[in-house]
């Protein structure tokens, strides 16, 4: 009944902005319609429905919260277990990752025995896609002696939707009263495009922490500002943040004072004394507010956010080694780097120079209209009315920023005009302010993410969130990010299979029945009829086709075998400054049998399922869910996913993403001597393509090029140059580039060891060996032409789909950061970026799905900056 009531009220609110709907398009008509713009404000004001088709998205980090048993009104008789629960569910809604948090009060006192409990979510209702729903279910203990247990949780979800029935179990068995439900069912209508509810995948979400902007906030400002703009802003305090970093993958953006990340030993240390007077004034909540203890949570929580893919500007820093030393991470500011920010600000800036120039002529050609022509006149009261606070118009039926209003004939009001004015005063001021804060600042990349550092003057325009979600790039969505679409998949899982697995033995298939031919024909045809038993035939002919039936089907089970077989490809970035890691992990499973403990990945992965089902569509996806067969269990040290997420004899997918605290690193032991200023680091040489051929085995070290060798000759003769690794790996075909552009190679470096490095003076050599080092393992598979139609609900992949919404001139992000970044780097560039390294390894044993699989075919890059 309470369904129902719940299904009835969201179709009445559907209709409800229908009708709302239909009334705003009849007013356009009549050209009263009023211009209405997404400006940047909190999410609890702003969180648009436009975007999403009529349905209002979740807020990003939202949460909701449960109390059991519930409250029974009446005479009811409570029921009672013996304890209370409250449950804390967050972003139960999108693709990602549900946080929990559980505490259990005792209602008895110290519990007399230990009682085992598990809490388990079972979706319900509507879910995107709904044969991918899975039940999570997390065990805590409420130990004896206790009167209270707490517990925190993160659990997988590969679907759209936040309906839930939250149990709570007790040896197996549901606890009477402890049941409830979550979240609104998605109404029919907004399951129709995945614009509708996937919306958060382009917008540009700004979490400012402990700080807010100074937004102008008159409503008439917004008739100036042009097209709507994809971007929306909340604030929050430090100590409400999310500790786990993939709560945080639904922010792209998280601007904070450096005061709040500064330790208190730093704080003395400091020396200027007018500092901390300034930051405090640019920042609304006291920087002095929290203890140590929860400045280092919050530092560890921005790092690891950062590294897996987040963008992290820092207001109050200085320069990026400040930065640097406060967040302990590698800040360096590539060349290219530079220039592109650089460039970026210059756009914005004469955009923003264009857009006030055709607003003061919009205002001087409003004062010649008002000095011939009466305001409104000859118009009614009401649309008078009207006009005043809603549409900018002149003769020619334009607004401010050059949008048809379709408001011909109608003059500007004197209070319009003089609120004009006003407006493009304080935006011409907060250009000059955007241009001298981002003219000082910078913008580094670190793993997945990147760090930008500013001034006092901080975020506190649109046009610096403008800049910022430039910055961001395809970073606002988090599906980009991974690289990875759980709801549709798409072909490019062809390009990491495992070879010659699951596939049709058609070479040995036409052996099979060549030699059944022949069987058939010659010999048996020319035996009974040598013995006139021709008749035998009959017999002979079915016999020999079963058994070739029975010989071919033998050999395709008995080829691919019954173990587990498996193919990875692991990428893991380390900071040089803090030996931290971010690991990108793409696994193929193969099973002859499917396992009975199914896979399990670490309990502080990020996992996703990555299908393959070339006639999927968003059109004819399931949204009813009915029986939920796939399982998983979260525990404190393992996710465990049940045996029908991985089927017998089929390639099955996953891409996991994980942080690495304290790996190690790769330094210098001997650092290399600076050249004279007049030698080139590089022999200047064309460069070939990256991608040609090299050795496949060892990286090519002779030189024979003449300026290689006038190159070599100016280095002074007891330059010993040497790698230091604290890796617990070793690595092999390590090539570095240092601060001063030369390449470095090392034909391996043991596992907490050190080698000697070779210098590279031709770029030729070092573009090939890197284009060499790709090719070994390059993931290579059919392409296939993309089918997504203009029709949204005929979406065939959502990776494409999302790129063109963010970008359609900038190159589509296919397969997540990392992967990009090799692909960028090591093949099409053919360079490093100075002060990094790359080599290869043997894939880790901790990232199997299934501890006694097979390993085949398998590599694990290993890239980083050199401290």
């Amino acid at each position: 009944m309470r369904r129902q009531t719940d299904r009835r009220n969201a179709f009445k609110a559907g209709a409800a902005v229908e009708q709302a709907r239909q009334r705003r398009s009849l007013a356009a008509a009549a050209g009263l319609a009023m211009l209405l713009l997404l400006a940047p404000t909190a999410w609890p004001t702003t969180w648009p429905t436009a975007c999403a088709a009529r349905f209002v998205p979740p807020q990003p980090l939202e949460t909701q919260q449960v109390r059991l048993p519930e409250t029974l009104g009446g005479n009811a008789r409570p029921i009672n277990a013996g304890f209370r629960a409250t449950l804390n569910v967050t972003c139960p809604f999108n693709v990602g990752y549900v946080g929990v948090r559980i505490q259990l009060d005792s209602t008895t006192g110290p519990l007399a025995a230990e009682r085992p409990l598990v809490i388990r979510f079972t979706p319900t209702e509507r879910h995107i896609p709904a044969d991918r729903c899975m039940v999570a279910t997390l065990p805590i203990v409420f130990h004896q002696g206790q009167t209270r247990a707490l517990l925190e949780r993160q659990f997988p979800k590969w679907t759209v939707g936040d309906t839930y029935r939250i149990e709570i179990l007790e040896n197996g068995s549901p606890l009477a009263g402890y049941e409830t439900e979550i979240g609104t069912p998605l109404p029919a209508f907004a399951t129709q495009s995945p614009v509708s509810l996937l919306a958060q995948e382009v917008i540009h979400k700004v979490l400012y922490v402990g700080t807010a902007p100074q937004m102008r906030s008159d409503p008439l400002e917004e008739a100036f500002l042009g097209e709507p703009q994809q971007r929306f802003w909340s604030q929050v305090r430090p100590e409400a943040l999310p500790t786990d970093w993939r709560l945080l993958r639904e922010i792209d953006s998280i601007v904070i004072n450096h005061a709040d990340l500064v330790s208190e030993t730093a704080r003395r240390d400091d020396s200027a004394p007018d500092s901390s007077e300034q930051t405090a004034s640019a920042n609304p909540v006291s920087p002095q507010t929290g203890s140590e203890g929860e400045r280092s949570r919050l530092r560890s929580t921005l790092r690891d956010w950062v590294l897996s893919g987040g963008t992290l500007v820092v207001v109050g820093v200085e320069n990026a080694d400040q930065l640097g030393e406060t967040l302990q991470f590698s800040l360096t500011t590539a060349v290219s780097t530079e220039v592109s920010l650089q460039n970026i600000i210059q756009a914005k800036h004469d955009q923003t120079d264009e857009r006030l120039t055709r607003y003061r002529d919009w205002i001087r050609s409003a004062e010649r209209q008002m000095s011939s022509n009466a305001t409104n006149s000859g118009l009614p009261r009401s649309i008078a009315g009207q006009l005043e606070g809603n549409a900018m118009a002149n003769m020619s039926g334009t607004s401010m920023s050059g949008r048809s209003v379709g408001l011909y004939g109608l003059t500007p009001s004197t209070q319009q005009i003089r609120q004009a004015k006003k407006l493009v005063a304080v935006m011409d001021q907060e250009n000059v302010d955007f241009a001298n804060s981002w003219g000082q600042g910078f913008w580094c990349t670190v793993g997945a993410g990147s760090v930008v550092g500013l001034g006092e003057t901080g975020m506190n325009s649109d046009f610096d969130l403008e800049l910022l979600g430039e910055l961001a790039g395809y970073r606002r969505s988090a599906m980009l990010k991974r690289g990875v679409d759980p709801i549709l998949g798409d072909r490019r899982t062809q390009r990491w299979l495992i070879p010659g697995v699951a596939e049709p033995p058609v070479y040995t298939f036409i052996g099979i029945l060549t030699l059944f031919v022949l069987l058939v024909g010659p010999v048996s045809y020319r035996w009974t009829t040598r013995g006139h038993r021709s008749h035998l035939m009959f017999l002979i002919a079915p016999i020999l086709a079963l058994l070739t039936t029975v010989a071919m089907f033998t050999y395709s089970i008995v080829a691919d075998g019954f173990r587990t077989t498996a193919r990875i490809r692991q990428l893991t970035w380390i900071d040089g400054a803090s030996g931290d890691a971010f690991e990108r992990t793409r696994s193929t499973l193969f099973a002859g049998i499917s396992p009975n403990e199914g896979v399990s990945f670490d309990a502080a992965a990020e996992v996703m399922s990555y299908p393959d089902d070339p006639r999927r569509h968003w059109g004819n996806l399931p949204n009813a869910v009915s029986e939920v067969r796939a399982r998983v269990r979260v525990d404190d040290q393992r996710q465990s996913f049940d045996r029908s997420l991985l089927p017998s004899r089929t390639q099955t997918q996953f891409v996991a993403h994980r942080l690495r605290h304290q790996l190690g690193r790769i330094a210098w032991g001997k650092a290399p001597e600076p050249l004279p200023e007049k030698v080139d680091s590089q022999a200047d040489v064309p460069v070939d393509s990256p991608g040609a051929e090299a050795p496949p085995n060892e990286l090519e070290t002779d030189l024979t090029d003449s300026d290689a060798t006038d190159a070599e000759s100016k280095i002074p003769s007891n330059a010993e140059v040497t790698f230091v690794s604290s890796l617990p790996f070793p690595v092999r075909d390590l090539i570095a580039r240092s601060s001063d552009g030369r390449y470095w190679i090392a034909d391996s470096i043991p596992a907490e060891g050190t080698t000697s490095a070779r210098w590279v003076a031709d770029r030729r050599l070092a573009s090939k060996q890197l284009g060499s080092l790709y090719n070994r393992f390059r993931p290579i598979g059919a392409v296939y032409e993309s089918r997504n139609s203009g029709n949204s609900s005929e979406v065939r992949d959502l990776i494409l789909f999302h790129n063109r919404r963010i970008s359609r001139s900038r190159p589509p992000v296919l397969t997540g950061t990392l992967e990009d970044w090799l692909n960028e780097y090591l093949f099409v560039r053919g360079e490093l970026p100075e002060g990094t390294y790359v080599g290869i390894a043997t894939p880790s044993q901790d990232v199997l799905a299934i501890g006694d699989a097979d390993v085949v075919e398998s590599v694990r890059y290993v890239i980083g900056t050199l401290p």
